[in-house]
């Protein structure tokens, strides 16, 4: 998927996260959850105010915006990027680049939708135990931190990969029209 995809993704899924977010604020308890241990159990509570049930929301909007930043960076600035071979990477030209580029802002972008489905679901799941009897994290949340994880590596793995081979393939169309 194309950066801006991703950026068009992760604008629908704030709205949703801020809108669901507000629906379901007048149900909140007078306390809800803001801190879970390992095994799930609350061990810190927050007086329902709207600011501070909407602050998750605003740390997603935080990290898109600074998802949004580090893509930006693939552009203006490559010699903040970490990537395979940087030297030959930072020799390239700004057209020989553009590729690579390209790939660095989709990944930026994905990170950020990433990012926020994570906190959808954790905002869902502190509601959840906010209005359950017995107050728990939900089980699918360490699920879907794990998933969040395996998905960050491997795109991260996969990512590396090609851009070695957009760099080797830029060197390889220099030695050929040389």
């Amino acid at each position: 998927m194309s950066a801006q995809t991703y950026r068009l993704l992760n604008l629908l899924l704030l709205g949703a996260l801020f809108a669901g977010s507000v629906m379901v604020y007048p149900r909140l308890p007078e306390r809800f959850p803001r801190h879970f241990d390992l095994s799930g159990r609350p061990d810190a509570w927050e007086e329902r105010s709207l600011v501070g049930w909407l602050l998750l929301p605003a740390v997603a909007a935080g990290i898109a915006a600074l998802m949004e930043l580090v893509a930006h960076t693939a552009q203006s600035a490559p010699q903040l990027w970490n990537v395979p071979d940087k030297p030959r990477f930072l020799a390239l030209t700004r057209e020989e680049r553009e590729p690579i580029a390209r790939r660095l802002r989709a990944f930026a972008a994905m990170v950020g939708v990433a990012s926020t489905a994570l906190m959808c679901v954790v905002q869902a799941s502190v509601y959840h135990a906010s209005v359950s009897p017995v107050p728990r994290m939900p089980v699918y949340v360490f699920a879907a931190v794990a998933l969040h994880l395996g998905v960050l590596l491997v795109a991260g793995m996969r990512l590396n990969r090609g851009v070695s081979a957009l760099i080797r393939d830029a060197y390889a169309r220099r030695a050929a029209a040389a």
